[in-house]
């Protein structure tokens, strides 16, 4: 089973410094050159010769090009001349991710990913709030300021992707109004809820919480994922509730992976510490641990502890990446599906992989499936289908 590494983007854009130093050098490998050359010679003739491809010195031409286009500081630092060259940049960082693979092997990349019709768009912040009452209010383009009034509570929209639950005098008797807010697949919203806790969705996710916690405590229930830093309130312990799994704080940081199509729950401690309770068993976790619990029960009984969990992975889609750590291609596929709202199709027999490194969650579908595209692996946009095949 083979692993491709998906880099940084630090490390991305020190192998594109190191690999124009190496061209305008002279010392790029053949095929070092030709990539370079390809990539860059697709943008100088957009940028210069829209129709054709100009005759003369081509080499010539794209040195010069190209030696425009970069500057080197003192400290080393090689920075681009964005005024003209932003586009050019962005393809040679996205060259270097896809093509280290080939300038390993020897190889050059045939068409990695076909579009039929369009493109797909990344997600944004859009979700459908929806009140005690029932109605129902579309967050994506509602205007900032006060959205609905539930008891002694107001609900605001305080700027794009975040809605805030502001308690005005006592709430104490108020009678208790559940809301839920839900992101569809390409999705994704904030919450402030009443007590001051944070509450991050990903996409396809929704949670449903009381507008004022009158109780001895605080509980709320969540499907899909979520990321929570929750206000402390020794009094109150916080609960979250999601497949038959309920995790129990006074006060700290941590995220809940339970899609129904994962498999499993996880649930990852960033600080403070949590309580996992399934089916009569306890696990207590602590910072940089993980539990794994099944939603239909683990079969032997017990919840599965992950020591030294990597949690910049798991927290990774709220800091706007995708980040996998030897994960194959299904789970990968998986995260790109409800973040691009497409099906996918498997066609073929497709050998076996395991992906690790980052993507950003800002790209287009097509580019994030050439950086994660590579000999054996094909990809089609085909309107909102990706269609995988050898």
């Amino acid at each position: 089973m083979s692993i491709i590494h998906l880099q940084t983007h630090m490390e991305l854009k020190d192998q594109a410094a190191k690999l124009i130093d190496k061209y305008l050098a002279g010392n790029c490998t053949a095929e070092e050159k030709i990539l370079v050359e390809r990539f860059y010679l697709e943008q100088f003739k957009k940028d210069y010769f829209p129709g054709t491809l100009p005759e003369g010195n081509i080499k010539s031409l794209m040195w010069n090009y190209i030696s425009k286009n970069k500057e080197i500081k003192h400290t080393g630092v090689v920075k681009f001349n964005w005024n003209r060259a932003i586009a050019v940049a962005a393809s040679i960082l996205l060259f270097i991710l896809i093509g280290s693979y080939f300038i390993l092997h020897k190889k050059l990349p045939q068409q990695i990913v076909a579009i039929k019709t369009h493109d797909l768009s990344p997600g944004t912040n859009k979700a459908v709030l929806t009140l005690g009452n029932g109605s129902k209010i579309l967050l994506t383009n509602v205007v900032n300021g006060k959205l609905a009034q539930q008891g002694q509570t107001s609900v605001t929209k305080v700027k794009e992707g975040e809605i805030d639950y502001q308690r005005s005098g006592n709430a104490g008797a108020d009678k208790v109004l559940f809301n839920t807010i839900s992101t569809p697949p390409g999705g994704e919203y904030h919450v402030v809820l009443a007590d001051g806790s944070n509450i991050w969705l990903d996409a396809a996710s929704s949670v449903t919480y009381p507008a004022t916690f009158n109780g001895n405590d605080r509980t709320v229930e969540i499907t899909g994922e979520a990321y929570f830093e929750v206000a402390h309130n020794a009094t109150k312990p916080f609960r979250v509730k999601s497949h038959g799994q309920t995790v129990e704080v006074l006060g700290t940081h941590f995220n809940i992976n339970a899609y129904d199509n994962e498999g499993l729950i996880k649930t990852t401690l960033l600080e403070g510490s949590v309580k996992v309770t399934t089916s009569g068993h306890i696990a207590l976790l602590k910072p940089g641990q993980q539990s794994w619990v099944y939603p239909t029960g683990d079969p032997s009984g017990t919840i599965k502890m992950i020591e030294n969990a990597d949690t910049e992975e798991a927290i990774a889609w709220k800091n706007g990446h995708f980040q996998f750590d030897k994960a194959d291609l299904k789970t990968v596929m998986r995260q790109l599906a409800r973040w691009y709202d497409v099906q996918i199709i498997y066609e073929g027999k497709i050998k076996e992989r395991l992906f690790s490194g980052s993507i950003y969650r800002n790209l287009n579908a097509s580019k994030a499936l050439k950086i994660i595209s590579y000999e054996g692996i094909h990809f089609t946009i085909d309107g909102k289908k990706i269609i995988v095949s050898p």
